[in-house]
């Protein structure tokens, strides 16, 4: 491949252009010439006598690289497969051979293809490209043709289990050309336990050029791996991306505020014979879904996530065909996807969840007599990581989701269920409060990281930074804050406010601060800026006269306190006009106004008018306000009825 063609894959990686600028480069040396695959010497040398400096500069960095472990943070769906696809290319393009290792999820493998069959698609002029693609650069690490003795240089694309590790493993040792790994999805694929993997695994890794650990919650690698903060990648995110970072999706607990998720009859399925309409609020939940309106022409397509196994969601699509024959119905498992509309069922196999949305999208306009306003799909463990549900034109995605949890789910995996977050068009409800910490929280403790200065210093590695970071308790859950079963952060959990970021943000009623933003290389719009700035005004406002309210109730408190004492007194004295009113009195009776008038002429008050205005007056400069409005009479104000007990 030459020069032209390299650089043109340069400007298609994301990302590059800022990690260049942000890495300490230094030129490559004549000592550090054997670090690199003879390929990129080759293009380095050439590239000395009319520089390139994007080219010169990237080959620099991947040199820095050696034996380095880094970690790359992207939100959640917001383009870290692209990253992948994009990085590896480019690294097989000067001499790399490159393994990529996903979950164990077949469904992962195919879109993971999908995407580099659509970045190939759209390069331009990259004709050794072409050739590399029909030659099957990219490579089923389970398949023959994972033959590394040849010269050309191949993508190994591989399931993380344990017999594909083993394969792999086998074969780096029969060749002498470098590699560097991608694990996607890292924290739950290099878990760090003692399992034959994890062992194959951490072999790969050893005599990898470098590893790049990639995932949208990285707690366990900041825990568990030597990091340079230099070798800290946030990736950029696109400004049409909507997610939970910069306020796009509304984080609350129930849909339009009616039905909702939390209460204790909404139990997570964890057996094969659970019914889901006897375990959960789901038969209330449809019939609430189906009475919202769909987007216009967009119909609500929820994701329901709320059991572990296939069964119970089998069982449901049937009693929903019957029940609510107008609601589409996709159940995804391992096996395939099932669709079903009233009494019509398809078996689409296994075929990916954006394949299947393309074809209802594509479908739609033929379905116009009974269109199609609700789509309900059911998902388990396939819905935790990786799976994008949405379609492949990206037209029709998820605008909703029901989920439960188990008490025993981590931070890293609950937030990894946040399956709306994508690059689409509605602003749409959410789920639970955990969620909201968990994921700031970890924002948080990303950017205290990447604010260190002195990225130099080799000690300066990611975890000794959060090592004795100040946390406060209001931010923390009662759940794991790691995968990882040693991991040992060393946050400090204080009871009173931290130094960092704001609560308000946590509660989602403050946006998130500009350098957060600029991390991740993007930006909020002023309209959504503006919004959070009116919600913060009536926050404040609401605040204000939350402490006006505590401040009269705090001088109606000292006043009835007074009045209470000198109603003591008063009745000490039975020969007062007062005394005689007051003993008149029973604490439970409602009198009329003409009642009271008579009482007061009794006791012998000449101006009995005068003094029941100043007796119901809330606010009378005198202690004396003891009558009080109800059911349309007067009755004895009920905090001064202790004083009639004896």
């Amino acid at each position: 491949m030459n020069q032209n063609e390299i650089a043109s894959l340069i400007i298609k990686c994301p990302n590059l252009n800022e990690i260049l600028y942000e890495s300490q480069i230094s030129q490559l040396s004549d000592e550090k010439d054997d670090t690199l695959p003879t390929e990129a010497k080759i293009i380095y040398n050439e590239l000395q006598k009319n520089p390139e400096k994007n080219l010169i500069q990237t080959i620099n960095w991947i040199s820095s690289l050696k034996n380095e472990y880094i970690i790359v943070k992207g939100h959640i769906q917001s383009g870290k497969t692209n990253f992948m696809v994009r990085m590896s290319n480019l690294l097989v393009s000067i001499g790399f051979n490159v393994i990529i290792v996903l979950r164990n999820n077949d469904a992962d493998r195919r879109q993971f293809e999908s995407h580099f069959i659509s970045f190939h698609n759209s390069v331009e002029h990259l004709e050794n490209l072409e050739k590399q693609k029909k030659s099957n650069v990219l490579v089923k690490a389970n398949s023959k043709k994972m033959n590394m003795k040849n010269d050309s240089t191949k993508i190994f694309l591989m399931l993380g289990n344990e017999s594909n590790l083993k394969k792999m493993h086998i074969a780096l040792e029969k060749t002498e050309r470098k590699y560097v790994v991608f694990i996607d999805e890292v924290d739950a694929i290099d878990t760090g336990n003692k399992s034959k993997k994890s062992r194959i695994l951490s072999l790969i890794k050893e005599k990898a050029y470098c590893v790049f650990g990639v995932s949208g919650t990285v707690m366990d690698q900041i825990a568990k791996e030597e990091v340079q903060i230099k070798n800290f990648i946030t990736l950029k995110t696109p400004l049409d991306y909507k997610g939970i970072f910069n306020g796009r999706i509304s984080m609350r607990s129930d849909v339009n505020e009616e039905f909702y998720f939390e209460e204790k009859n909404n139990v997570f399925s964890g057996r094969v014979d659970d019914d889901l309409f006897e375990n959960t609020e789901l038969e209330s939940f449809i019939r609430h879904y189906t009475s919202l309106p769909p987007f216009e022409t967009h119909p609500r397509v929820c994701l329901v996530n709320i059991s572990k196994c296939v069964e119970p969601y089998m069982k449901a699509q049937k009693r929903i065909g019957k029940d609510f024959p107008n609601v589409l119905t996709l159940v995804y498992t391992g096996e395939g996807i099932t669709r079903q509309c009233g009494e019509e069922t398809f078996f689409y196999g296994k075929k990916t969840m954006s394949d299947v949305l393309q074809d209802i999208q594509d479908n739609k306009e033929k379905e116009e007599k009974e269109k199609i306003t609700h789509i309900l799909i059911f998902a388990g463990e396939l819905a935790g990581r990786g799976i994008s549900f949405v379609s492949n034109d990206r037209t029709l995605h998820l605008t909703d989701e029901f989920l439960i949890v188990s008490k025993s789910t981590d931070e890293p995996e609950l937030i990894q269920k946040t399956r709306l977050c994508g690059r689409y068009g509605d602003d749409i409800p959410l789920i639970i409060s955990d969620l909201r910490r968990a994921y700031f929280r970890q924002e948080e403790i990303i950017n205290r990281i990447k604010k260190e200065d002195n990225k130099n210093v080799v000690k300066n590695v990611v975890k000794n930074v959060v090592n004795g970071m100040p946390i406060s308790k209001s931010k923390m859950t009662r759940r794991k804050i790691a995968k990882y079963e040693n991991a040992k952060l060393g946050l400090v959990v204080v009871k009173e406010e931290d130094d960092g970021l704001d609560i308000n943000v946590y509660n989602g009623e403050k946006i998130l601060p500009d350098e957060y933003f600029e991390l991740y290389k993007t930006s909020i719009s002023k309209e959504e800026r503006k919004c959070y700035e009116n919600k913060e005004e009536k926050r404040e406002e609401k605040e204000d006269k939350k402490e006006e309210k505590k401040e009269i109730n705090k001088n109606d408190a000292e006043k009835t306190k007074k009045t209470i004492k000198e109603i003591n007194k008063i009745l000490s004295k039975n020969n007062t006009k007062e005394a005689m009113f007051l003993c008149q009195i029973q604490p439970n009776f409602e009198y009329t106004k003409k009642d009271i008038i008579n009482m007061l002429k009794d006791a012998g008050y000449q101006q009995p008018n005068s003094i029941f205005s100043s007796i119901t007056n809330p606010n009378t400069k005198y202690s004396r306000h003891i009558i009080s409005p109800e059911n349309g009479k007067w009755k004895l104000r009920k905090e001064l009825s202790v004083c009639w007990k004896s």
